[in-house]
């Protein structure tokens, strides 16, 4: 080992994941050094010294256990500061493969390189999308590519090894060689170790297990090789021809590499991100590109598929690293010296990225000053998002200057500010300022935000049920970012259906995600997480997600609740104990003190002046002592103290004050101060504000009081209170009023704990609450006004159109029966105007699926469930069938599994086979749903299974569409006619199998479905089979005698089904089986124009080497010849020009993507230029036009040999050009 170097000499920074990639990489330095002289005080990292060649090499490794884009990001970062001189950097050792035949015949032991293409970097990254198992899943982003040095010796290496080959095993045998301990762990397994099994094909354990099932153990632990277990039946291998003498083994291919913090372990995915050019996959890649520019190499241990293969591990490091050795060894020092450091290079990005963050906001502005409020409306109409902002201003007037402080200037909050800390729980009992602590922590950070900071907010709301919800607040978060920074309007406006269907949860956390991503700084402030009816696992679930997401380190979050067992329990383990920090009493306390002092001195009930000084101080003290931290409990003690006429009245409040810190007692005084003969009005607005589902607006509230629940039930106009001192005198201190103008604001309880004290009175249950509701509801129903009132001007009466059913649905039958006998209801409850919109909201308990025409009350509870509400309308007279042509209460209750409201409309002679305007009919609605009682149910009362009207959907059409097999079966026993066809649908077994239900598509074929049925949209059972990848069930409907040629569909045909939708395997088969490999139809023409459109190489090459003929436009094939020239597929090309296409015609078919030879030399692929020069493709793309040659991009990237081809061919550079002045 050689003298220790100065850290400055190092110019190459070389980072392993694994110790095993480590070993590997050290193995083939040429001299080994000894440890640093010195590093940076943070730096934790472990290094390996050495050189290669005229390259001193610095070599660091992951901690143990440790891998994945964060671990490898600290790394880098870690080395680039103890070693600042780090010119070029290299990410080398192990990956997954991602073989796609016949292109990338990608192998055990193969080396991938990262190469820049199709305007990425070569490191893709793809977990910031949507999930591996979901179906669109997508790839998100590129990173930076390396440095030019590292790509022009990459292309000076590709060549050298393309003429001479690479004699990695040679240096692999002379390493093992000299140290024999590591022939067991680094030497070559054996060749019939390299399985390939097909995609479909998952791996199990010996007791048949999955991988994921709890009862498997991880592949590390698994006794037995994988091949023992899976073993090499033929049937679950993918053949391939043993690599011959005069090609490398192993090979080395040049692409993309994805990169991700979980493992790849779905072939199904895999194969799905190899069609978009995805070679290899891996887990730091991602970390470094940013932090450290490098080139990535891997070499593949297994093909990131369920099947892993840890034999190959340590062979597949040295060829790895021997690729870099030689990569290496083609820099010369001088070029090294000439990059900046990736020190400099990262903080240079840095800088040219904010100065263009700032650019880019300001020409957006500029550019869409007119566009953005009309997309600000469009996506508040879409999301419909909650106004925090009422809640914040609410808390922010409550908020006194000087208060808070102590939260404000602590060590937690300031950590949060600083980024050292990402989460804060703040928790208290109620009552004790918490949402007053969010106000003042949102002005602090307002006040303080520099440049970039996003500050978001939610309040959870008992009062109002638009802020109670986990969808609320998802909603109003991505609402205030999207507004706040204009530059995610593209991201967002991509998740806006042009349907305008709403988004789930998930949507809306990914899309939430994606925005905050983007951001610079960004704090997410939550306040009363325990008055969220969504429930507490799902919150947590939450708060993990955010909390894990690498890519949002830079997310902090800060959120207040009470102290709840799942919270207390929850959190510790979920954000870290030292994150959980209850409200310190002491201080709140004193901060009480000063909210007294502040309402005692200023304009507040107190008279000015009036109250000696000693008396103030007594009030401060008395309060502000006794209040345990409840702040809450000290404004009751002061609206109390308020209301005294002497000073001797307020020092006898003093002495009786309640027990300290008890709002139960608190509460009891204050009910017991209500004159009792308004205490039956001020019960009934209390049960409204109780259990109101919307705010009451001041109107709404006086009318509650003026109406009479009890016989005689009425609304007398001159009950209402003269006014609002006067209302709110009926409930002091219980209610109170958000409005800045006197009759346009809200009424709603003071405070949550208000409304937990009156729950536990007799008066306030759900029951007992629900009947005085609905009755006030339904006696103000002939009085709605217009449906779109202003806010302040809507009466009880809306109210009541909107939300008397949801009321009356918590009501006892004896209650319901009582409201039947009142006949001077009947017409309030049957007016279809009563909830002709009332229905259509978001609540999700409220709405349906498929019907959003039920207007009428008795469809509205038949849909949901109110079997007391639907004998309650029927006694009251209500249309058994809606009012209507159709069975709509029927379809409801049948849709939506209600069996006892079924029997019920047909005990009453609801019309059983009726259709609405979609021919649906309840059986057909009860079979799409799968809910085989109510099939049974409805076959029991003489349902027709069979329309009369040929042509339509069938119930064993629809159950096949969504997969019942239970129900299908059903059908069938009832006499379902097996073929029947729908115009849109087709058969039950097209169906079935456009779907992706095979277990129900096989059981028709068993029950005599014909395999040539045609109709719908697919055509027929094997082009619906085809063009949906289902490859075993389109083998056995051929074998059952399916024609391979049957016309008809969207498609045509099965061969261009499989064609336009990918399948390979599909093409393949129906080949095989004889089917016209020239058959067209109108829409999509000839299967090989299919294919040629797409660039889809590997369809393409199959049909050609079937006899695909030259049906398929010039244009097509010239699109081909592009994408076949992009690619490299040498062969591929001379096929297309062997088909006679016009080679000058590609010009004008890839005009925005460049011809086919300039793609080909861009890429670098010599056979593909060589073959189009000799077929007479034009010299030069730009006629009349002085741009770069196909030789000075040929030039410029390195391509010897592509400009040797070139120069023989007579082509000239730019200047040359110009200096001839000959035309182009």
């Amino acid at each position: 080992m050689s003298d220790s170097i100065p850290n400055t000499e190092y110019t190459i920074g070389w980072i392993a994941a694994l110790s095993t990639e480590l070993l590997a990489a050290s193995q083939f330095l040429d001299k080994r050094h000894n440890k640093p002289t010195s590093r940076h005080p943070n730096d934790t990292n472990n290094y390996t010294l050495g050189s290669i060649g005229p390259h001193n090499v610095v070599m660091a490794c992951l901690p143990m256990g440790n891998i994945g884009t964060a671990s490898a990001a600290v790394v880098a970062t870690n080395l680039i500061n103890s070693f600042p001189n780090v010119r070029l950097g290299l990410m080398v050792g192990i990956g997954g493969g991602a073989p796609r035949l016949p292109n990338h015949d990608i192998r055990l032991g193969d080396v991938v390189v990262s190469s820049p293409g199709n305007g990425n970097g070569g490191v893709l990254q793809y977990d910031f999308g949507k999930t591996v198992q979901e179906k669109e899943f997508q790839l998100t982003g590129s990173l930076n590519q390396p440095p030019l040095t590292l790509l022009a010796a990459l292309s000076g290496l590709q060549v050298q090894h393309e003429e001479y080959g690479h004699q990695f095993q040679e240096k692999l045998n002379q390493i093992l060689e000299g140290n024999p301990r590591l022939r067991r762990k680094y030497s070559r397994p054996s060749r019939e170790s390299d399985r390939l099994y097909r995609s479909k094909y998952v791996h199990t354990d010996p007791e048949g297990l999955a991988p994921g099932s709890p009862e498997q153990p991880s592949y590390g632990e698994s006794e037995k090789p994988c091949g023992e277990i899976c073993g090499e039946d033929p049937s679950h291998l993918v053949p391939r021809v043993e690599r011959g003498d005069d090609e490398d083994d192993p090979a080395i291919h040049y692409g993309l590499i994805a990169s991700a913090n979980r493992l790849m372990e779905d072939a199904l995915v895999r194969d799905h991100l190899a069609k978009q050019g995805v070679l290899c996959f891996e887990m730091e890649a991602a970390g470094l590109m940013n932090t450290f520019p490098c080139l990535v190499i891997r070499g593949i241990c297994d093909y990131s598929d369920s099947h892993k293969n840890y034999e190959w591990q340590g062979y597949a490091a040295m060829m790895a690293a021997a690729y870099a050795k030689d990569l290496l060894q083609h820099i010369i020092p001088s070029q090294v010296a000439a990059e900046k450091s990736i020190k400099e290079a990262v903080s240079e990005l840095e800088q040219k990225v904010d100065s263009l963050h700032h650019a880019t906001l300001s020409v957006h502005t500029k550019l869409e000053a007119g566009d953005v409020k009309a997309r600000i409306k469009q996506m508040q109409d879409w999301l419909s998002p909650a106004d925090a902002s009422t809640n914040a201003n609410r808390a922010d007037k409550l908020h006194h200057p000087g208060t808070c402080t102590w939260l404000l200037e602590g060590r937690a909050f300031r950590e949060v500010c600083s980024g050292s800390r990402r989460q804060l729980w703040l928790h208290a009992l109620a009552g004790c300022g918490k949402t007053v602590l969010c106000a003042a922590v949102l002005e602090h950070l307002t006040d303080t935000a520099g440049d970039g900071r996003l500050i978001l907010k939610f309040f959870f709301d008992f009062r109002d049920t638009k802020k109670q919800t986990l969808d609320a607040m998802l909603r109003s978060l991505v609402f205030q970012s999207y507004r706040w920074q204009l530059t995610s309007i593209g991201h967002c406006a991509a998740t806006v259906p042009a349907s305008g269907d709403q988004p789930t949860e998930k949507q809306l956390q990914e899309t939430f995600c994606r925005m905050l991503v983007a951001q610079k700084e960004v704090f997410i402030i939550l306040d009363a997480l325990d008055e969220s009816t969504t429930g507490k696992g799902m919150l947590l679930s939450w708060i993990k997600d955010m909390r894990v997401r690498t890519e949002l380190q830079h997310v902090r979050l800060i959120f207040t609740s009470r102290p709840e067992p799942e919270f207390e329990q929850s959190m510790p383990n979920l954000i870290g104990k030292e994150n959980c920090v209850p409200l310190d009493k002491r201080k709140v306390n004193a901060d009480i003190r000063s909210y007294i002092a502040a309402k005692l001195t200023g304009p507040t009930d107190f008279v000015i002046g009036r109250i000696p000084e000693h008396l103030v101080d007594s009030i401060t003290r008395e309060v502000g002592d006794r209040a345990d931290g409840m702040f809450r409990w000290a404004e009751c003690q002061l609206e109390e103290l308020a209301e005294c006429v002497s000073l001797q009245a307020i020092k006898d409040a003093l002495r009786n004050l309640p027990k300290a810190g008890d709002l139960k007692e608190t509460y009891d005084r204050m009910m017991a101060k209500i004159p009792n003969n308004i205490m039956g009005d001020a019960t009934r607005l209390l049960q409204f504000l109780v259990h109101a589902e919307e705010p009451l607006t001041v109107t709404q509230a006086m009318e509650v009081i003026a109406t009479q629940v009890d016989p005689p039930r009425c609304f007398d106009p001159e009950r209402k209170p003269l006014d609002l001192p006067r209302l709110l005198k009926h409930c002091p201190g219980l209610i109170r009023m958000d409005g800045r103008a006197l009759y346009h604001g809200s009424l709603s309880l003071a405070h949550f704990s208000v409304k937990e004290y009156l729950l536990e009175r007799a008066g306030f249950t759900n029951v007992v609450a629900s009947r005085s509701i609905t009755w006030a509801c339904l006696v103000h129903l002939p009085f709605s006004i217009r449906p779109r009132p202003k806010r302040w001007e809507a009466n009880l009466g809306l109210y009541a159109w909107k939300y008397w059913m949801r009321h009356a649905a918590r009501l006892l039958p004896s209650d319901l029966r009582d409201m039947a006998e009142d006949k001077g209801l009947v017409f309030a409850m049957n007016c279809r105007q009563s909830v002709v919109s009332g229905f259509n909201v978001k609540d999700s308990e409220w709405k349906w699926t498929v019907r959003q025409t039920w207007d009428f009350p008795l469809c509205v509870a038949s849909s949901n469930g109110h079997i007391g509400l639907v004998q309650l309308l029927l006694n009251a007279g209500a249309d058994v069938d809606g009012g209507g042509d159709d069975t709509e209460p029927l379809m409801a209750a049948s849709e939506r599994g209600h069996g006892a409201i079924v029997k019920v409309l047909l005990d009453n002679g609801a019309k059983i086979n009726a259709w609405d305007q979609l021919h649906n009919t309840a059986l057909t609605m009860a079979s799409e749903k799968g809910h085989l009682g109510i099939v049974q149910q409805l076959l029991d009362a003489g349902a027709e299974v069979n329309p009369q009207v040929e042509g339509i959907r069938t119930a064993l059409i629809m159950a096949s569409r969504w997969g019942h097999l239970d129900v299908t079966q059903k059908l069938l026993d009832a006499g379902a006619k097996i073929n029947a066809v729908d115009t849109e649908f087709g058969a039950a077994l097209t169906t079935a199998l456009q779907y992706g239900h095979l277990n129900v598509a096989r059981h028709l074929l068993d029950q005599g479905a014909k395999v040539n049925v045609q109709g719908g949209t697919h055509g027929s059972p094997l082009i619906a089979a085809v063009a949906n990848g289902h490859l075993d069930i389109a083998r056995h409907l051929l074998d059952l005698g399916a024609k391979v040629d049957v016309q008809g569909g969207t498609y045509g045909s099965p061969l261009i089904a499989a064609a336009v939708n990918c399948h390979w395997d599909a093409v393949r088969l129906l080949l095989d089986k004889g089917a016209d490999v020239n058959a067209s139809c109108q829409k999509h023409g000839t299967a090989l124009n299919v294919a040629a459109q797409k660039g889809d190489l590997e369809i393409s090459r199959l049909l050609l080497d079937y006899g695909a003929g030259m049906m398929a436009s010039q244009a097509g094939f010239a699109a081909l010849l592009n994408s076949a020239s992009k690619r490299d597929g040498a062969y591929m090309v001379q096929k297309i020009l062997d088909n006679g296409v016009d080679v000058l015609l590609d010009n004008r078919a890839g005009a925005n993507w460049g011809c086919a030879l300039r793609l080909a030399v861009m890429y670098g692929y010599v056979e593909a230029v060589r073959m189009l020069l000799d077929a007479g493709a034009d010299l030069y793309e730009h006629k009349g036009y002085y741009r770069p040659t196909f030789l000075d991009i040929a030039e410029r990237k390195g391509f010897e040999q592509i400009a040797q081809l070139l120069r023989a061919k007579g082509v000239l550079r730019c200047s040359e050009l110009k200096e001839a002045a000959l035309p182009r």
